[in-house]
């Protein structure tokens, strides 16, 4: 990140109390108007907000804002290596955590001059423990109003529902013949909120059915929750006893972590001296304290990864999974990046927010799972990684897989970083502006990963589909790869498609392993300018006649127009080198020469406009007095003669 932004309050205010906010914000860049806004939830008003600042309240959807936040936002430049800080004072309105958010966005909305932060507090009555940051514990939870609509995060992605392996050990049941009778269960659903609102069923979360015991709580059944969140727990020890549910972010496959490394715990009230046989419903029920919210958000995302990626585990190679850990509080700044020796994602405070930048970083992990905990060590500069500029060869690939990983899990070429911060990974191409070249770039190996096996083409280039998942993560878990260069040779010896329209594909994102572009017979192509390297093509004679290649240039532009017969385009044939305006051609006379395989290669001298190229060959004879009509876009077409001594 170019930007930064930090912020914090001088103590935790209790309630009517105020606190002094502080905002402080760095550049490594010049931003002339950067958007600085920071959010006070309902429990929090300013008394005096920063000078320069409007405030407005306005109601939030958002778990943490309490329906309403009141918001003050200025615009002002960012120099160099000059920090802006701001303050402010606020005052304690009701009880309860309490979450601000600061948040500032440069004109291009994008992660160099865009950042976040968060500030997390507790609000307690005067003359009790109010205090900054966040403790770890249980939280209780809240039943579901009345007609609250409950739908898939993700519906066009089925969960993958996960076998209850590595979870808890329950108490051991109560020896000898076990009576239906006595058997006591408990039923319910856990759901969450996204920063929108919208509620969401928590699939593949760990449910434990407990008893209160003398000493500490006894756990007496264990599962996880389907794909509608519900669970159905039961034990032959629970009758007459006072139980309660509760859900931890932790199942055999991932976590969800605290700082502590401790899970996310959230109970039900306590139900007291259950029947024989009875069936406890506690309902559909959510995290009172809203802080959870997000660490539930995140762990949802990793069902999203998991319910993608093939096989039980994170590898259809894997029987033993390993478990990836996500660590995240609801005041972290420890992020965003996965840790290889802890197999660990850590996350930011409004990461969860953003399904992009966590599902990204899991991808680190499937790819971390496939090399057998080998993952592949970047260049220095992959530090700080932009999915638009060149890093390394190495951390354009690590990067660029786990930016193609997310946009294959959610089926959209869309990285959305949060806050209103996006990259599209599929639309860039050559010229593309603020976008660098070549397989050092993540997001152009991203997007020819996309573009390999979406249906959805665009011009000029990307003609390619296939399965997904499919070659490309097959590839991926038979191999180790430090580079996209070798991850393409891999996908070569495992025979998947490295044919003309799969370099396309990488073509099309300005990855050239050696893409010579077919020239189809008497069917013309239209193509944007030439890069410095020129446009490269392929075409076969075919029959034992004239062939003839015609390059026609935007007007007043000067294409010129070369042919080889080697791939590596280093034997030249002919070339034509007319000027501005000038349909270049070369004939290739098959009488003469073999027949066989050609390069031609178009380059620029001026000009920066879209030209036409065409490949004309036949047998077809001009005959006597033959008019020959060209249509619009044809630029070339080829007839043979046959002359006798003397005709002219």
């Amino acid at each position: 990140m170019c930007v930064a932004v930090d912020a914090h309050l001088d103590r935790a205010p209790a309630l009517g109390d105020t606190a002094q906010l502080t905002i402080r914000v760095t550049s490594q860049i010049e931003v002339p108007a950067a958007t600085l806004q920071a959010l006070l939830p309902a429990n929090l008003s300013w008394t005096m907000p920063p000078a320069g600042f409007a405030v407005s309240r306005r109601a939030s959807s958002t778990p943490e804002s309490g329906g309403t936040v009141e918001a003050t936002t200025a615009t002002l430049p960012l120099h160099r290596n000059k920090p802006v800080k701001v303050t402010g004072t606020v005052r304690a309105t009701a009880t309860g955590p309490t979450t601000v958010s600061v948040q500032v966005t440069g004109p291009a909305a994008h992660p160099e001059d865009s950042a976040t932060t968060t500030v997390v507090a507790t609000v307690a009555t005067a003359g009790k423990d109010s205090y900054l940051g966040f403790r770890p514990g249980p939280s209780a939870s809240t039943l579901q109003p009345p007609g609250t609509v409950v739908r898939p995060a993700t519906p066009g992605l089925r969960p993958k529902l996960l076998k209850p392996t590595g979870l808890a050990r329950p108490q051991p049941a109560p020896s000898g013949t076990i009576s239906p009778a006595v058997i006591a269960c408990a039923t319910g659903s856990w759901t969450y909120q996204d920063q929108t609102g919208a509620s969401h069923p928590q699939v593949n979360i760990q449910v434990q059915l407990m008893a209160t015991a003398f000493f500490g709580n006894d756990l007496l059944a264990v599962g996880l929750t389907d794909q509608n969140g519900a669970y159905r727990l039961c034990a032959p020890n629970a009758s007459h006893r006072n139980i309660f549910v509760q859900e931890v972010t932790e199942n055999g496959k991932w976590t969800v972590q605290n700082g502590s490394g401790g899970d996310y715990v959230v109970t039900t009230p306590t139900v007291n001296n259950v029947g024989n046989g009875s069936t406890t419903d506690f309902g559909s029920r959510f995290p009172s304290n809203s802080q959870f919210m997000r660490a539930m958000h995140a762990y949802d995302e990793a069902n999203d990864a998991s319910a993608w990626t093939p096989g039980d585990c994170w590898s259809p190679n894997d029987h033993d999974c390993k478990v990836l850990h996500i660590r995240w509080t609801p005041n972290s700044t420890d992020g965003t990046f996965y840790q290889p020796d802890e197999d660990t994602v850590h996350l930011k405070a409004a990461d969860p927010d953003a399904r992009s930048v966590v599902v990204h970083e899991l991808g680190h992990g499937v790819m971390d799972n496939a090399y057998h905990d080998n993952f592949p060590a970047s260049e220095p500069s992959c530090r700080t990684h932009f999915i638009n500029k060149a890093s390394g060869p190495v951390c354009g690939w690590t990067e660029g897989f786990a930016d193609w990983f997310q946009a294959s899990v959610y089926n959209d070429p869309e990285f959305n970083f949060g806050g209103g911060v996006s990259t599209d990974l599929e639309g860039p191409t050559w010229g593309t502006p603020g976008f660098d070249n070549g397989d050092t770039v993540e997001g152009r190996i991203a997007g020819a990963m996309i573009d390999l096996v979406d249906s959805h083409n665009e011009p000029f280039w990307d003609r390619h589909s296939e399965a997904n998942p499919g070659p490309l993560m097959q590839t991926l878990f038979n191999h180790r790869a430090t580079t996209f260069a070798q991850f393409w040779s891999q996908r070569a010896g495992d025979h998947f498609d490295v044919g003309p329209d799969a370099l396309a594909a990488l073509y099309q994102n300005t990855i050239d392993y050696q893409f010579r572009d077919p020239l189809p017979d008497n069917a013309p192509l239209t193509r944007p300018v030439p890069p410095a390297a020129g446009h490269n093509y392929q075409f076969q004679t075919t029959t034992v006649f004239w062939s003839v290649v015609a390059v026609r240039p935007p007007a007043g532009t000067d294409y010129d127009l070369f042919i080889y017969d080697d791939q590596a385009q280093t034997n030249l044939v002919g070339a034509s080198l007319l000027g501005a305006g000038v349909v270049d051609f070369v004939a290739v006379d098959s009488n003469r020469r073999p027949l066989g395989a050609y390069y031609p290669r178009v380059l620029a001298v001026s000009g920066s406009k879209e030209y036409q190229i065409e490949l004309a060959q036949g047998a077809s004879l001009l005959q006597p007095s033959e008019q020959i009509t060209m249509g619009t876009n044809d630029v070339v077409t080829v007839r043979d003669v046959c002359l006798a001594a003397g005709d002219k």
